[in-house]
């Protein structure tokens, strides 16, 4: 198939439109993850830069990639108008669907931990019950000579030297 001139833009046109809606999904994901963690000021600049550098080698990487390095004024258009018809359209949903998504798989971690790890660890703990009661018993053998040694120290001031 042959394009012509007026095929070709309106190709490339489509592209940025896609290239605006994988931004504003990206922009989304930072939003989100960002209001899970919630970093102080200075990471919250980090974060910001890394972002755009992103954003900034996605866009390039389709201008060099789809039109092969040229700036058209609908390449511009065509980012805009897709990130804007993502704004509008789908972003609440996708927003609601990635938190509903942490949601539960904080859940399945947490029973996770509950049907695995807490187990273990009440093991871990039983079968160290002897040790801490062995250790307990030593302590207590070892502090026996250090009280009779102050005892017979306030006993004999003069004796006993410190």
């Amino acid at each position: 198939m042959e394009y012509t001139s007026i095929s070709l833009h309106l190709e490339m046109a489509f592209w940025f439109v896609i290239l605006g809606v994988a931004m504003g999904i990206c922009f989304d994901i930072y939003r989100v993850l960002r209001g899970l963690i919630k970093p102080n000021r200075f990471m919250t600049v980090i974060g910001d830069l890394m972002f755009w550098i992103f954003i900034t080698v996605m866009v390039f990487a389709g201008l060099v990639f789809k039109n092969w390095g040229n700036i058209r004024g609908y390449t511009f258009m065509g980012i805009f108008c897709g990130f804007l018809l993502y704004k509008k359209t789908v972003s609440r949903l996708f927003v609601t669907g990635i938190l509903k998504t942490v949601y539960h798989l904080k859940i399945f971690f947490k029973t996770v931990v509950r049907a695995v790890v807490l187990p273990i660890v009440s093991l871990g703990q039983k079968l160290m019950l002897p040790v801490r009661v062995l250790s307990k018993s030593i302590k207590k053998a070892v502090s026996i000579p250090v009280r009779i040694k102050e005892e017979a120290r306030r006993m004999f001031p003069k004796v006993i030297r410190k």
